[in-house]
């Protein structure tokens, strides 16, 4: 018979897959730096190929978990897909019918079990957060430094710049 530190030792070693750090966005895994900037841009995807070419071309830009605390750019940029948004770029339905039912629903339609009622009930939410058309956030983000300048936050902002030539 196992003892329980055996079992859960199992448990842990059988059931605990390698996380490859390096297909994990930073944002995900580690803290932001302090102090920082960042801006949050929301964009639609109208066009599924532009979509796609858009996410092709930014995806170098994004700094993986493993590369944080030195990055190869000097802002650090993050991506954010919602439901709607990842259909609207062509995703395959039944990859889409294997997300959670939570993340299908969206936090809009989930307001009242996320408690987002009266003042933070969705209609009163800053748009286009919660509406179906808002499907990619783009979040360019980089240090502040010690002087007061926001170091990289140009560089930051003109990366975005050169991918919105890509409209989706």
């Amino acid at each position: 018979m196992l003892s329980i530190n055996e079992s859960v030792s199992e448990t842990l070693s059988t059931r605990s897959p390698a996380l490859e750090t390096s297909d994990v966005q930073a944002t995900v895994l580690r803290p932001r730096p302090k102090p920082y900037c960042g801006e949050y841009v929301i964009l639609r995807i109208g066009n599924a190929a532009q979509g796609r070419e858009m996410l092709r071309r930014i995806l170098p830009h994004v700094a993986p978990a493993d590369e944080w605390w030195v990055p190869s750019l000097p802002g650090w940029l993050g991506i954010a897909f919602t439901f709607e948004g990842l259909r609207a770029l062509g995703v395959p339905q039944t990859s889409l019918d294997s997300f959670p039912i939570e993340f299908r629903q969206g936090m809009a339609a989930r307001a009242e079990t996320i408690h987002d009622f009266g003042a933070n009930a969705p209609d009163n939410w800053e748009y286009p957060f919660g509406r179906p058309d808002a499907h990619w956030r783009y979040t360019p983000r980089a240090m502040k430094t010690w002087r007061g300048s926001w170091s990289s936050r140009a560089r930051a902002i003109t990366t975005f710049r050169r991918f919105r030539s890509c409209t989706a």
